[in-house]
């Protein structure tokens, strides 16, 4: 019986190393996928310890309402509300 090349069980032992480890490597789940980008963001944000650690939120700024090419006529310029004033605690 003859035997295999020493060149021929490299090839075999190089396809085991590259294939094996990509097979038992299943992706992650939307589940897994999306805890992972929270853990993220809440790492970003300083950790969770941090994120705890808020008492309230205050926001302040001003909105603008728009009908963005809903003008009565294609002549007349979009309408435009006045920015009322915006605060918000929580």
């Amino acid at each position: 019986m003859k035997h295999a090349s020493p060149s021929f069980w490299s090839f075999v032992l190089l396809i085991l190393f590259i294939v094996v480890p990509q097979l038992s490597c299943a992706p992650a789940t939307p589940a897994e996928q999306g805890r992972q980008i929270l853990e993220d963001a809440a790492e970003a944000m300083g950790g969770l310890a941090a994120l705890d650690a808020i008492e309230n939120i205050d926001r302040q700024g001003t909105r603008q309402v728009s009908s963005i090419g809903h003008g009565r006529l294609t002549t007349e310029p979009a309408w435009v509300q006045p920015p009322p004033s915006l605060s918000s605690h929580h």
